[in-house]
């Protein structure tokens, strides 16, 4: 087929233009190639600088010209094939490791915590030098980047056990006093705006059973700094979450096991409200009902981040198992949600 035609002269030519360079280059530079070989060199040079304009001699002076460079010594001037490979494999895995320890490193969703905007099974690629990068399995920064700024979603090492990964939003920053009343979040006096967006569905999920079943929240637009963002409340309304630090204080409701009000948490707290400490940030996830955040366990350090997450590059509903493989299953992949913003803002009527 002329198609097939044209690529395999495509190809050819390629070869033959890459060997040219290799015997120009060991004829000017090795200067004890055999007189003989040398010739035979010279020769095939010349037929190959020749056949570079006709077709049908493209592949014929190619394997001249390619079997003329190694009887002329040239592995000898060379590393071998497998030393080759070697190094470009190491040359691959550090440039890729680099790109992980310093730029970027992909993240998986681990929690519905983050729905509406991340939802589990997603995968995101985290910005790591936003915050300055660290050295690798270290908290300690090379250098410091710019400061995290609220509404920003971020990863970082879980303050109770760093060995974790957590995702979820900046709502607090140092110095800030919080409280939440009614599911508001008010920051230094004032509530942040917010705008109903109606009624929500989405999946609780159990990945252990690979598995979910429908529950209906508030959809609300909150702004967060710069930035409006959806967060949902209920369906399950804990007065801890939405009356806090009050209900925990006053009337000694918790979901479970605090550690806000721990010594080093971060957060200075009386029964009206807690102060961000310096150093610390304050994080929400978006599904204000259904995430233990720092409403639970207190501050993150601002050497525990690890990055702000950019992009969707990866998505898919594990409920609905392709590939059903335990913790390795492969779901329904999600299109819609592939190579998307992860910071694109609402529209809000």
């Amino acid at each position: 087929m002329p198609l097939l035609k044209a690529i395999a002269k495509r190809k050819a030519r390629k070869q033959l233009s890459k060997q040219l360079k290799t015997g120009k280059r060991l004829l000017d530079s090795v200067a004890d190639v055999p007189e003989p070989a040398a010739k035979r060199l010279r020769q095939a040079l010349a037929r190959g600088q020749a056949a570079r304009t006709e077709d049908d001699e493209l592949v014929s002076a190619a394997q001249e010209l390619e079997a003329a460079i190694y009887q002329s010594d040239y592995k000898r001037h060379t590393m071998s094939p497998g030393l080759r490979s070697l190094l470009e494999l190491v040359f691959y895995v550090t440039l890729a490791l680099t790109i992980r320890a310093f730029f970027f490193e992909p993240f998986k969703i681990p929690t519905g915590s983050m729905r509406p905007t991340l939802l589990h099974g997603d995968h995101v690629f985290i910005k790591k030098y936003r915050y300055g990068p660290r050295y690798p399995f270290t908290a300690t920064r090379i250098w410091d980047g710019s400061p995290p700024e609220r509404g920003e979603i971020v990863v970082f090492n879980f303050p109770m056990d760093p060995r974790q990964d957590y995702i979820k939003r900046v709502v607090g920053l140092p110095g800030d006093r919080l409280r939440i009343v009614d599911g508001k979040v008010e920051v230094n006096g004032q509530f942040l705006e917010q705008k109903d967006g109606g009624k929500i569905t989405y999946l609780r999920t159990d990945e252990r059973r690979l598995d979910g079943y429908p529950v209906v929240g508030n959809l609300i637009f909150e702004r967060l700094g710069k930035r409006w963002v959806r967060t949902i409340h209920g369906p399950d309304i804990h007065p801890f979450y939405n009356d806090w630090p009050r209900a925990y204080f006053m009337r000694g409701l918790a979901p479970g096991p605090v550690a806000f009000d721990r010594k080093n948490s971060g957060l200075k707290c009386t029964p009206h409200h807690c102060i961000v400490e310096d150093g610390y940030l304050f994080m929400m996830g978006d599904n204000r009902d259904g995430s233990a955040d720092s409403r639970v366990w207190g501050g993150v350090p601002m050497n525990y981040l690890r990055g702000t997450a950019t992009m969707i590059w990866f998505s898919h509903d594990w409920t609905e198992p392709i590939i059903p493989a335990g913790a390795m299953t492969i779901g329904k992949l999600r299109w819609s949600r592939m190579l998307s913003n992860v910071n694109t803002e609402p529209q809000i009527k």
